[in-house]
């Protein structure tokens, strides 16, 4: 094992203090890691679903504000440009609408009509909005669908799911310092460790007891910036008996020098 810290506090005994670095630790353990960062990506997707929602809201309210009024010509209904060929707009419906823009000029596009209420029918006349400064933007003229609507799945759906995975990373904080302030010292040996794929600064450490009271072997993440562990290395744990689990490694709740020791001491006294 290759350490970067040359002195090592001693552990205190339980019931231990929280201090600010075994607080600030207990969120990088993995159960912890793991349900923030599913959160954050929750949140990440709400806030860019929420956006663009918000966006085209505020786009078509401006269309549908400021447009011209225009009326457009169905020329040519899911590939059928027989006159009164109509097709009922309970899905999408392929079609070719032709219109004169305000500056005169004939505009003939292929777009896909949205479900609506009635027919699209060809040779009827469909109400839509040009922008004056820009009539290669258009639409059809519409309600507007309620904030509450456009909201709903960032809002609605994707904000109590962070929420919840936020709650259980907490549950699962309060469970990690509930180990370092009531758990045991052991010792445990490193089975191995390997590149985390969740976390780039930590490598997952695989590990067992070397007292032989339990042949399982679990699993926890540990820094790079401590070292890099290796099979057979030794390692200082802090756990429950009935939860060996759970273990933290001791180093890295304690402060790596004197000094930051006594202000360690200080503070749990």
């Amino acid at each position: 094992m290759t350490q970067t810290l040359s002195y090592k506090p001693a552990l205190p005994s339980a019931p231990r203090q929280v201090t600010h670095r075994a607080a600030r630790r207990a969120w990088a353990e993995l159960p912890v890691q793991m349900w923030w960062k599913c959160a954050a990506a929750v949140l990440v997707v709400a806030a860019v679903v929420g956006y663009d929602a918000s966006a085209g809201r505020m786009r078509d309210s401006a269309l549908m504000t400021r447009g011209i009024p225009v009326k457009a010509t169905l020329v040519e209904v899911k590939q059928t440009t027989r006159a009164g060929f109509a097709v009922v707009r309970d899905d999408n419906v392929p079609v070719k609408l032709l219109w004169r823009n305000p500056d005169g000029t004939d505009r003939k596009v292929d777009v896909v009509l949205p479900p609506a209420p009635g027919y699209a029918k060809v040779g009827e006349e469909l109400d839509i909005r040009v922008d004056p400064n820009d009539p290669t933007r258009w639409g059809e003229v519409k309600e507007l669908l309620p904030w509450w609507r456009v909201l709903a799945v960032p809002l609605i759906l994707l904000l109590p799911i962070a929420l919840l995975l936020a709650a259980l990373a907490w549950w699962q904080r309060r469970r990690v310092l509930e180990v370092w302030r009531d758990g045991r010292r052991a010792d445990g040996v490193v089975v191995d460790s390997k590149h985390a794929a969740m976390s780039l600064r930590s490598r997952i450490c695989r590990f067992t007891y070397a007292d032989g009271r339990d042949r399982r072997v679990f699993k926890m993440l540990y820094p790079t910036r401590q070292g890099v562990l290796r099979k057979g290395d030794p390692i200082e744990l802090i756990a429950l008996p009935d939860a060996p689990h759970r273990a933290v490694a001791a180093e890295l709740y304690l402060a790596g020098t004197p000094s930051q020791q006594g202000e360690g001491e200080a503070a749990s006294g």
